[in-house]
């Protein structure tokens, strides 16, 4: 998924390489900055929804 919204244009980094100990379930942690209004944060969200429910399919 990391990959995905990466190729998608979003700095998306995978959580895996800070895992310590047994491997567990994935994860991402996801936050945005420098979006300068509401109008394109929801844009951007509804972009990244679409690239990731692409990737779970």
């Amino acid at each position: 998924m990391a990959r995905i919204a990466r190729e998608a244009g979003f700095g998306v980094h995978s959580l895996t390489a800070w895992r310590r100990g047994q491997p567990g379930r994935r994860a991402l942690m996801l936050g945005f900055t420098n979006i300068p209004n509401e109008a394109e944060a929801k844009r951007q969200v509804t972009k990244l929804m679409r690239v990731l429910g692409d990737a779970r399919a």
